[in-house]
C-alpha cells in the first residue's frame, strides 16, 4: 500500500471539506442619501450603495464610482448630477445601476452646468418620469458627458439626451 497516495489524498480531502465550510466573505453594505458636497469615492468594498432618498452631486464636488460596484435606489430615488460623475466600469467589472428589489426607481440627471462619463455602465429597473425633477432613466442635458458603453435594461421611457435634441424610447 502507497502511504504518500493515502497521505495525500487525505490532505486534500481535508482542505476541500474544511474550505467549503469556511464563511464567504460578502462585500459590506452602504447606506447613502442626499447631497455629495465633497470628493467622493466609491468602490466594490462598499458595495452595494443602498440610495435610500434622492442623491445629488453638487457643483464643485466629484463622485468616482470604481469597476465592480452597485448602486440600488430605492421607489422613487434618482441621481442628479449638478457637479461630476465619473462612472467608468471594465467590460469584466461593469458599474450597475438598479433598484434595490422594491420598485422602480426616477434615474440619472446630467444637468446642463455638469460633467459625466459612462463606461461599461448598467443602467436597469427604472422607468418612471419624475415630474418633480424633469428626470427620465437616463437625462443628459450638459454637452460635457461622455458615453463609451451604457448598457440600459429600462422599463417605460429610455433616454433623452436633451443637448442634442433626441429622445429615445423604447416601443
Amino acid at each position: 500500500m502507497n502511504f504518500k497516495k493515502i497521505g495525500l489524498g487525505l490532505v486534500l480531502f481535508f482542505v476541500v471539506v474544511f474550505t467549503a465550510q469556511l464563511p464567504s466573505v460578502q462585500a459590506s453594505e452602504t447606506s447613502v442619501c442626499g447631497d455629495i458636497s465633497s470628493d467622493t469615492v466609491w468602490d466594490t468594498s462598499g458595495s452595494p450603495y443602498i440610495a435610500n432618498c434622492s442623491l445629488t452631486i453638487k457643483p464643485g464636488a466629484t463622485l468616482t464610482i470604481k469597476p465592480g460596484a452597485v448602486i440600488q435606489f430605492t421607489y422613487g430615488g434618482s441621481l442628479i448630477v449638478d457637479g461630476n460623475l465619473v462612472a467608468e466600469g471594465t467590460e469584466e467589472h461593469p458599474i450597475t445601476f438598479t433598484n434595490n428589489g422594491s420598485n422602480l426607481w426616477f434615474g440619472i440627471k446630467v444637468n446642463p452646468a455638469a460633467s459625466a462619463r459612462f463606461d461599461h455602465v448598467i443602467i436597469e429597473k427604472t422607468g418612471y418620469f419624475n415630474y418633480m425633477n424633469g428626470t427620465y432613466s437616463l437625462s443628459i442635458y450638459s454637452d460635457n458627458v461622455t458615453v463609451s458603453c451604457l448598457f440600459a435594461k429600462i422599463y417605460r421611457i429610455s433616454v433623452i439626451f436633451a443637448q442634442v435634441g433626441m429622445l429615445v424610447q423604447e416601443p
